[in-house]
Formats: C-alpha cells, sequence, structure tokens
C-alpha cells in the first residue's frame, strides 16, 4: 500500500474518507490510484450527480458508509468499480450487519488494489463469466434465524468468493482460528486466499505453465473432496513444514497453490507499505531478493509485536520449497499479463 495525500498536503490513507488537515471529504480514484476531494453536496447526496467531472462518492459509501472509493462512471447503480464485484450482500436491516459489511468492504478493497497494481485481470464476473470473479457476504443460523443452513463456509465455487459474514467479528474469527489450529486468519487472508482458487483456472490455458504447475505443486492424484475429508479427520502431513507454507498447504495440490498465491499477496503488499512509509529503501524488482527483504522484516515486525503483547504479525516459516513456489507464482503473473 502506498502513502495518500489531499490536495492541501495532508497525509490521509488508503481507508480514510476525509483529510483531516482541511476536513475535505475524499474518495480514491482506482484509474490513477489516487484520492480527490469530493464535493460535501456530493459526498452525502442520495441521487447520482451525472454532470460529470466532479468526482463522487460510491452509493455504497453514501448510504451505508461501508466505501471510500469513486462512484464509476459506467455504473448504473453509482457503484464503485470494486463494488461492482458484489454479488450478494448481507441483510441490511440488521444494523449489526453494516458494520460487518464495512469489515468485508476493507479487506474486499485491499485485495482489489492489489490486484490491479499487479496488472492482471481483475474483472467483475458481472462483465465476464470466464475471467470474472464476484462475492458473496453470507449469514448462517448463528446471526440470522430465518436461514435455513446452519453453517457457511467460506470458499470459493464457480466464480464466486463466499465469505461467511460472521468472519467479520473478532471473538468469532479467533475461535475459528482456534478451532482449525490456524496460525493466521483475518478477512483479508480468506480474500486473498480464495482469489488464488480463481486464478488457478486461468493457468490451465497455458500447458506450459500449467506442466510446470503439476511438476512444482504436484498433480491431483487425490479428489479434492477426499484429500479434504482426510486433512480434518488426520490431520496435515508430519513433514509439511519442509515443503509448504502451512499445515493446510500439505492437504492437495490446490489448496498448496492458493496459499502459496495469498502470501505472494502479502508480502508483495507489506513491502509496497514499507517502502511507501520510509520503512525500507527502494526495492528489488527481483522476487529471490523481495523474500530476502521480506525474511528480515517479518522477524522484525514480530519482535515488534510481541513487544506490545500481541500475536505475531507474519508466523511462518518461507522454506526453500516455498521459494520455488513462490517464483513460480511471479512467473504466471507475468504469463497472466501477457494471455489476458
Amino acid at each position: 500500500m502506498r502513502k495518500f495525500r489531499c490536495g492541501c498536503g495532508g497525509e490521509i490513507y488508503f481507508d480514510s474518507d476525509n483529510c483531516l488537515s482541511c476536513g475535505s471529504k475524499v474518495c480514491y480514484n482506482p484509474k490513477n490510484n489516487d484520492f480527490e476531494r469530493v464535493a460535501k453536496e456530493l459526498f452525502a447526496s442520495r441521487e447520482s450527480d451525472n454532470s460529470g467531472g466532479n468526482p463522487e462518492l460510491c452509493t455504497n459509501g453514501k448510504l451505508y458508509g461501508v466505501c471510500n472509493w469513486e462512484r464509476d462512471p459506467s455504473s448504473e447503480e453509482g457503484l464503485c468499480f470494486a463494488c461492482g464485484f458484489n454479488r450478494v450482500i448481507p441483510n441490511l436491516t440488521k444494523p449489526a450487519n453494516i458494520e460487518r459489511w464495512r469489515v468485508m468492504e476493507v479487506a474486499k478493497k485491499r485485495l482489489i488494489y492489489t490486484l490491479i497494481g499487479l496488472q492482471i485481470p481483475c474483472i467483475s464476473g458481472l462483465r465476464s463469466k470466464k475471467f470474472g470473479f464476484l462475492f458473496d457476504f453470507l449469514e448462517d443460523k448463528r446471526t440470522n434465524k430465518c436461514i435455513d443452513q446452519d453453517f457457511i463456509a467460506t470458499g470459493y465455487a464457480d466464480g464466486v468468493i463466499t465469505i461467511n459474514l460472521l468472519e467479520a467479528d473478532p471473538v468469532t474469527r479467533v475461535e475459528q482460528k482456534e478451532a482449525a489450529n490456524e496460525a493466521y486468519r483475518t478477512v483479508l487472508g480468506h480474500m486473498r486466499h480464495e482469489s488464488g482458487h480463481h486464478y488457478w483456472h486461468l493457468l490451465k490455458y497455458s500447458k506450459k505453465i500449467w506442466d510446470e504447475f503439476e511438476s512444482l505443486f504436484g498433480a491431483e492424484e487425490v479428489p479434492y473432496e477426499v484429500a479434504l475429508k482426510r486433512y480434518y479427520s488426520e490431520g496435515p502431513n508430519p513433514d509439511w513444514g519442509a515443503n509448504f507454507i502451512s499445515p493446510y498447504a500439505s492437504m492437495h495440490p490446490l489448496e498448496d497453490w492458493a496459499e502459496t498465491w495469498a502470501h505472494y499477496l502479502h508480502i508483495n503488499d507489506s513491502l509496497e507499505t514499507a517502502e511507501s512509509f520510509g520503512i525500507l529503501s527502494t526495492r528489488s524488482s527481483d522476487l529471490a531478493e523481495k523474500i530476502k527483504v521480506w525474511a528480515k522484516l517479518s522477524i522484525g515486525l514480530n519482535e515488534l509485536n510481541r513487544g506490545m503483547g500481541v500475536p505475531d504479525n507474519y508466523p511462518f516459516v518461507i522454506n526453500p520449497a516455498v521459494t520455488k513456489k513462490l517464483m513460480f507464482v511471479d512467473r504466471a503473473i507475468k504469463m497472466f499479463r501477457l494471455v489476458y
């Protein structure tokens, strides 16, 4: 994430909707990767301003306060580019769901910011069923007694990333983290992982890159559902630490790819942030060098967290096998840029 400034020169941040220096209302414009000041009447108006030339806040920001991006001029609903990826939003008659949705939108926009920055296809499934993806933010009986499902799992299927709305609640998320024996569980982490499942499908459009994937991550020798059931009944491979970034990655080649993809995005975004805020000097474009820098930086971040009495920022070890897989993700991304 880069550092942003208001037109007045005051510092603002990616989640900002106003400038504390001059009091201006602001919104993020993904086309120029910067913030623009918005007239207060346009910021608050429920009606779309069709005069042209004036930055206007997304409808979801105006009505519900869950978005700080600029309206996409091509959107008939007055939505921003990122909100155009929503297929199902929460039940907004429940006030608690608006705050949960806001947590989802903050994480989703950071994901989309990173994907745009990588210059790979980031397309709404409403525009392209073949290359696009969408989001469903769903509830189960724990938050809505009128719903039939006792539990809705976060996951990906047929171009749709499903996130259980309860992931927005810190207490529930920690409970799920402990129940699954996970070292790390965040809404943004979920979204990065599930986006990996979407981009995995694009690998198959290049035989060369697909063959390389199978040689590195392994072929699907065991059906996914069988591997999933085995993982939850028997646990991860005992030697997972030598070959995978996480225990879950050892479950199946598809999950190994999704976990590795997510960590590539973690590293990419964290290093950009560190550089933008003066923690690092200019980043190298070489991924191997980036991984070395990240290894040192993450140790420092973990120690800072421990000094504050909170869990490690990055509780993972990048071993040589994972490094090779991260290098493959980097090559795949370059292929995506050329092909799509």
